[in-house]
């Protein structure tokens, strides 16, 4: 194996992307939990839930992050925020796959462009769909 085909030991892209993304922040404000998921980096499901605690505290704690977060660094935690269509004045609440509740809104789907968006939007309004237990 040469030196370009060698593992990461962070894992995945969304990994490399998440570390980049949140462990300088947690380095500087956050010395003790960065330092309890350095130590996960072997461990990959663990530590992708330890860089998913990072991006939930930096939300919690960091009013620029919510302005600026990346949707798809949101998408797999629990975190819950209301976003307002700056076009048409409409709130909606936005869910991580971690939240707890049934989610209509997907961080996900918040990446779509507009046009796409719109005819989602269009599309949930028109069915009215709901989750039933089975």
């Amino acid at each position: 194996m040469t030196t370009s085909q060698t593992v990461s030991p962070i894992g995945s892209p969304l990994n490399e992307m998440l570390v980049a993304l949140i462990l300088p922040w947690a380095k500087e404000h956050h010395p003790e939990k960065y330092a309890q998921t350095i130590q996960m980096v072997k461990h990959q499901p663990t530590f992708r839930k330890y860089l998913t605690r990072l991006i939930e505290i930096r939300w919690e704690t960091d009013p620029t992050f919510r302005s600026e977060a990346p949707c798809w660094a949101l998408e797999e935690t629990s975190i819950v925020a209301r976003l307002r269509d700056r076009k048409t004045g409409e709130i909606f609440e936005v869910k991580g796959r971690n939240a707890t509740g049934g989610r209509v809104w997907s961080f996900q789907e918040m990446m779509l462009d507009r046009e796409s968006f719109d005819v989602l939007r269009a599309w949930k309004r028109e069915f009215d769909l709901e989750l039933v237990p089975t």
